[in-house]
């Protein structure tokens, strides 16, 4: 096989992210399908290291620490409807779906209380920067709590990973319940946390469900009032750095996090 040609193929799978057909490589550059199919998985499975070696790991040290929220669009005989997911982000419990009619700031509000009351506030909620999140009805309730409100990057799904791939999960189990009843949606939403919560023992907490974890967790020894003056203290000086408002209170809280013991970030984590 012509070296050069292979180095060639090479480069446009790169170019082109590997959007590239092997068919088209192959009339391109004088190779049969099957070796510029054979350089495109090895390119690709190269990309891919190499992506994972450019991403940082993040490990929470333990639960109710920080949780995530996030919203599904899910439909009922009624018309589109909502699911409102909290989940821990140390480990794969979801703490609440509430079904809702709207995704707006009121029915956030109605989710988050009913979540924390049931489940206590987590130090930190993570969610994303729609604008029904970042209203002062919202940043009250999270004051009433003392908890802190942690707004990721603009479309950056990866930000969010753990229940990114959660929400995998629901569409899966939602798609084999078909057109149901507002009600019925909830009950549903119900089940299906419990469901997942309760019934799926996970390698990755040595064999325990989400729901043994997160009921053989240790208190969070922390004073928030602390915890806020310092974020607020950080974020006011990366601000003058030149960050926007939003990206310097993540980076605050991180910090506040990181020199807590309760956060690690490591680069080339997933290398």
């Amino acid at each position: 096989v012509d070296e050069a040609n292979c180095q060639k193929v090479r480069w446009v799978v790169r170019a082109t992210h590997g959007a590239v057909g092997a068919a088209n490589l192959a009339r391109a550059h004088g190779l049969s399908r099957r070796t510029c199919a054979r350089i495109k998985r090895h390119e690709l499975r190269e990309l891919e290291h190499e992506r994972k070696a450019r991403c940082a790991k993040v490990t929470i040290a333990a639960p109710h620490i920080v949780r995530g929220f996030d919203a599904m669009h899910v439909e009922a005989e009624e018309g589109k409807r909502y699911w409102l997911v909290a989940a821990d982000a140390a480990i794969p419990y979801r703490t609440s779906i509430l079904t809702v009619p709207a995704y707006d700031a009121a029915h956030v509000i109605a989710a988050l209380r009913a979540d924390f009351d049931r489940h206590g506030p987590p130090l930190v909620l993570r969610w994303d920067r729609i604008a029904c999140q970042r209203t002062p009805e919202v940043d009250n309730i999270l004051a009433e709590y003392e908890v802190l409100g942690l707004h990721g990057p603009p479309r950056h799904p990866y930000y969010y990973g753990q229940l990114e791939r959660q929400n995998r999960e629901h569409r899966h189990w939602y798609g084999y319940l078909g057109c149901v009843s507002e009600r019925e949606l909830a009950l549903a939403g119900e089940r299906m946390r419990t469901a997942l919560n309760t019934l799926w023992p996970r390698p990755t907490l040595d064999g325990w469900t989400a729901e043994q974890a997160w009921r053989a967790r240790q208190p969070v020894d922390v004073n928030r009032r602390e915890l806020q003056r310092d974020v607020v203290k950080s974020t006011a000086t990366y601000v003058l750095a030149g960050l926007d408002p939003l990206h310097a209170r993540r980076r605050a809280i991180e910090l506040a996090l990181q020199e807590r013991g309760l956060l690690t970030i490591k680069q080339g984590g997933w290398c």
